[in-house]
């Protein structure tokens, strides 16, 4: 699988109908092959007839990721860095509230050096959440996530 997938799999999602399908009954012998034939043969027109279903914003990424040959598509990481996704990306590696990854390792360091009452008064607390101001929760929540998109701590 490589970015033709993903760029088939946007189309899908921002159009709201599948790039390349058939109903059945419009030809006969309609089988999966006939729709992978189909697929095998798009060129670069097919493709733009497809991006003309599409908002305008979003044109160029898809254009290059349904790029017709499989040499000149981006990679992933170049598709991750297109500027269609920028806000999104950022908003996901860099979510409201959350505290700063040093911010977060200074805080567990000081639990490493906390003495053995403090450490299970602090993990007496944190399985109470509902007794941290609600501010102070959703940081919580955001760094959590800012771990998930980060894969964790490194």
């Amino acid at each position: 699988c490589d970015l033709w997938s993903l760029g088939a799999v946007f189309f899908e999602l921002l159009s709201g109908r599948p790039a390349f399908h058939r109903e059945r009954g419009q030809c006969d012998g309609y089988t999966e092959e006939v729709v992978l034939r189909d697929i095998e043969a798009v060129d670069a027109a097919a493709v733009e007839g497809l991006l003309g279903e599409l908002p305008g914003d979003a044109r160029p990424f898809m254009g290059r990721l349904l790029t017709v040959d499989p040499e000149a598509r981006p990679s992933a990481r170049e598709a991750l860095n297109d500027p269609y996704l920028h806000e999104v990306r950022d908003k996901l590696m860099h979510p409201n509230g959350a505290l700063p990854v040093s911010e977060v390792l200074a805080r567990f360091s000081n639990l490493a050096n906390a003495s053995k009452p403090m450490r299970a008064f602090l993990l007496a607390r944190a399985r109470s959440p509902t007794n941290l101001p609600w501010d102070e929760f959703c940081a919580l929540r955001a760094t959590f996530k800012l771990f998930d998109a980060h894969g964790g701590l490194k």
